[in-house]
Parts: structure tokens; C-alpha cells; sequence
């Protein structure tokens, strides 16, 4: 719908105009973990409870059967990290490639 496009463009644009007077601004630290088994023990360090978590996987990884185990793992690893350290902060599982896996997505559910 373009009105609820232009009402959050404006309200986008008025947070970062009056960020600089503002004293409830937002400050934003984005963190990339990559997945490196060598970080793990660091990661509790930057987990904090008012974060909002992004958990991004590929898809693919997800659906291939050889692959599977390792994907749930990865992903629950992550899961129970997120619920240990911040247990009431959002998080939003965003898988990547869905256009290579649409032929597959009914058995994401099997998953």
C-alpha cells in the first residue's frame, strides 16, 4: 500500500532529522558474527537484553538433506544463545536464497 510506504518513509526521515536534538534518539551497533567456531566463547560478551536479534541462514543448507543436521544445529546454537543471554529480546529468523529453494519450501515444515 503506498500510503503505509510514505508514512513510514516520513517517520524514518523525522527520527534521523531530529536524532541530533532529540534525547530518546536511537543508537544502533550492528553486530556480524560470521559463525566462527573460534568466537563462540565471545559472543555472550555482545548478547545483550535490549538487542533485537537477526539470525540469518541459508535456506538451502536447511533443505539438503546432507546438509540438514549441520543446519539445525547452526541455527539452534544461535537460538539457544539468543534465549540464554537475552531471553525476552526479539529475534527474526531470516533465511537467504528463496527463490533458489521455492520448489522445496513445502518441506521446510518437515524441518
Amino acid at each position: 500500500d503506498d500510503d503505509y510506504k510514505e508514512i513510514v518513509r516520513e517517520f524514518d526521515e523525522e527520527i534521523v532529522l531530529n536524532a541530533h536534538t532529540n534525547a530518546d534518539s536511537l543508537t544502533l551497533s550492528l553486530w556480524d558474527f560470521g559463525g566462527q567456531d573460534v568466537f563462540y566463547s565471545m559472543h555472550h560478551i555482545f548478547l545483550t537484553k535490549t538487542g533485537i536479534y537477526l539470525i540469518v541462514f541459508d535456506m538451502r543448507e536447511v533443505l539438503r538433506r546432507r546438509r540438514r543436521k549441520a543446519a539445525r544445529k547452526y541455527l539452534l546454537f544461535w537460538l539457544r544463545s539468543k534465549r540464554l543471554h537475552a531471553p525476552d529480546a526479539p529475534v527474526l529468523l531470516i533465511g537467504t536464497f528463496r527463490a533458489e529453494c521455492e520448489s522445496q519450501i513445502p518441506q521446510v515444515n518437515k524441518f
